[in-house]
């Protein structure tokens, strides 16, 4: 019985001691080392979700589902990007290449259009694949966050009420990957006489979730609910972004298809 004791208590000490050897960093720490990591980002893959539900009373009036993908390199600088839209008023779809090649521009007519020689902008593609905004945007809210291990990741959860939520709106909102297909939606529905229905952010949660050895951003999950009440019916909006970051530092030469070069207008 004394040696099952001695041993229990040994495995006990060695736990204790592993335990204190992997303490937990802090918030700040993760995304500073996100941060320097970074800048050893060559390229990489990005993978977008994005679905927006409105209810009236608990029933779905209108749902919206958003994909877009983006390849990105620096060396050479390039990149390329498709979206679609899927709802009950619209159905689109676009692509583009930014490449030395000049910038390429699949529209919602179907059509290829070669833009202008000038909007192939190096110092705009190279500022989309800086994510450091993106930890300094979380880093703003350290005291709302809070970070868990998970396998070989750590998460980074920030969420945010009421009044809180309000205030992050509006710079979260003014990067918007979709700010486009949003802008142009609202016409769409403006045009036939929708009226636009003023919403109270309620909440906001970011998940970030990192890589404990290269520190690489791995995903983001972006959530909001907005709700308010028109004509005495409760209305909600709930919006889910899900983001994928893959292929770090393997994503080949971005190249515009000959085909396209050629049928181009």
């Amino acid at each position: 019985m004394k040696k099952r004791i001695t041993i229990l208590l040994a495995i006990l000490s060695l736990l204790g001691i592993t335990a204190c050897g992997n303490t937990m960093p802090t918030v700040d720490e993760v995304l500073q080392k996100a941060i320097e990591a970074d800048k050893r980002v060559k390229s990489f893959s990005l993978d977008i979700v994005q679905t927006q539900t409105l209810t009236a009373d608990h029933k779905t009036q209108e749902s919206k589902v958003t994909t877009m993908r983006y390849d990105y390199t620096k060396e050479p600088i390039g990149s390329y990007f498709e979206s679609s839209i899927y709802s009950d008023e619209v159905n689109l779809t676009k692509k583009m290449y930014r490449t030395n090649e000049g910038t390429y521009f699949l529209g919602y007519d179907g059509q290829w259009r070669k833009l202008p020689d000038d909007s192939m902008n190096p110092t705009q593609i190279q500022k989309d694949m800086d994510l450091n905004e993106l930890f300094r945007q979380i880093k703003m809210y350290a005291n709302e966050a809070n970070i868990i291990s998970e396998g070989n990741d750590y998460i980074v959860t920030v969420n945010l009420e009421n009044e809180k939520a309000k205030e992050a709106e509006h710079f979260l909102w003014s990067e918007s990957p979709s700010q486009e297909e949003d802008n142009l939606e609202k016409k769409t529905s403006e045009q036939k006489g929708n009226k636009q229905i003023m919403l109270d952010m309620k909440n906001i949660v970011m998940k970030y979730r990192i890589n404990k050895d290269n520190y690489f951003l791995i995903s983001i999950t972006f959530e909001y609910t907005k709700s308010g009440e028109e004509s005495g019916r409760k209305i909600e909006d709930h919006f889910v972004s899900n983001s994928t970051y893959t292929r770090h530092n393997v994503v080949p030469q971005i190249k515009v298809p000959q085909h396209i070069i050629n049928s181009a207008q």
